[in-house]
């Protein structure tokens, strides 16, 4: 036998404590029976607690252990998926079960929204009393006036809704290029992070933009005492659906998924498919029954003032979209994190 006097064979070695031998009164035999017993019910209750133990720690089900997050390709832990900004994932419910202070990001989006809706529902029924019964934004309209016009000889109508269509188009264009112009100077969006930011200071630029031009729809409006005509009725529907395109392409930008706030066919259709579906998004949902509550309601107040307060009638898309910047720099505008503070 080799080692030191009391150490077992083959347990000399850094990291183990020699356990001296029992002191041998009676028989040699029978005290070295017993001291080889203990060392195996030892070893038998070791292996039983690394067998539960060390399958529990790599799957992460110790208690203060975090779990483990799958590999990737190169055995790199993938990335924790981002939070929705929208509110309609389930990582909101989840901070909300901990405590944590409510984002409210979800619902200046939803303001904004609204805000943006009433103020097209406005300025198109202004259009279409107005302007030669065209839209300003729903192109799906203005389109059917387009085949109309062709089937009924009406150069007027046709002119009209094609104009209506290419100023949208182009308001739609210029909006998305200029709203994502910081985004395209940071490079692409990180893996698994979002591809739109709800406010920068190129989404403020594009919303001024649409003021600008509604400003000066509003100076025609009012030089016509609310009833423009012949070239002056041309110029402003192309003034209002260039302002309306801008609005959808922001919005767009913003990263509102499944509402719109100057088509609401496909906010309609967007919601009843949800309410059928077995897992459906209250938080989506709530949006978009606003959205459409808001049209409506939109929609009602430009008539009210038609009837009554002509001149007052571009007033309403002015204001909502002062509402929707104040919402943006006070709930969407990005903030600095504090530097984390390290021990000296």
């Amino acid at each position: 036998m080799s080692g030191r006097p009391g150490q077992p064979p083959g347990s000399s070695g850094p990291g183990f404590t020699a356990q001296p031998f029992p002191a041998l009164n009676g028989s040699p035999s029978a005290d070295v029976d017993e001291t080889v017993e203990a060392w195996t019910a030892s070893a038998r209750n070791a292996a039983a607690a690394g067998n539960v133990v060390l399958p529990a720690l790599r799957r992460g089900l110790v208690p203060g252990r975090p779990r483990a997050r799958p590999l990737t390709a190169m055995g790199n832990p993938q990335p924790a998926a981002p939070a929705p900004r929208d509110g309609t994932g389930p990582a909101q419910s989840a901070e909300s079960a901990r405590g944590a202070p409510e984002d409210p990001v979800p619902r200046a989006l939803t303001a904004v929204a609204v805000l943006l809706t009433i103020g097209s529902a406005a300025t198109d029924v202004a259009c279409f009393t107005r302007l030669g019964s065209v839209f300003a934004s729903v192109m799906t309209s203005n389109i059917v006036f387009l085949g109309l016009s062709a089937a009924q000889h009406s150069g007027g109508l046709a002119i009209r809704a094609g104009i209506g269509v290419i100023a949208y188009v182009t308001g739609v264009a210029t909006a998305s290029r200029l709203a994502r112009t910081g985004q395209r100077a940071s490079g692409p969006a990180s893996a698994g992070g979002p591809s739109e930011r709800p406010w920068s200071p190129w989404i403020a630029a594009t919303l001024i933009s649409e003021i600008l031009l509604l400003g000066a729809f509003t100076i025609g409006w009012e030089a016509t005492g609310a009833r423009p005509a012949g070239g002056v009725q041309i110029l402003l529907l192309a003034l209002a659906a260039l302002a309306m395109g801008m609005q959808s392409g922001v919005v767009t930008v913003m990263g509102l998924a499944g509402v719109s706030t100057t088509y609401l066919t496909g906010t309609l259709t967007a919601l009843i498919d949800s309410l059928a579906s077995p897992r459906s998004r209250p938080g989506a949902n709530g949006r978009r029954i606003a959205t459409l509550c808001a049209l409506a309601a939109g929609a009602g107040l430009s008539g009210l003032l038609l009837g009554t307060v002509p001149a007052a009638v571009p007033a309403v898309p002015l204001v909502m979209l002062g509402g929707v910047i104040g919402t943006g720099l006070a709930w969407l505008r990005p903030r600095s994190r504090p530097a984390p503070e390290h021990d000296v």
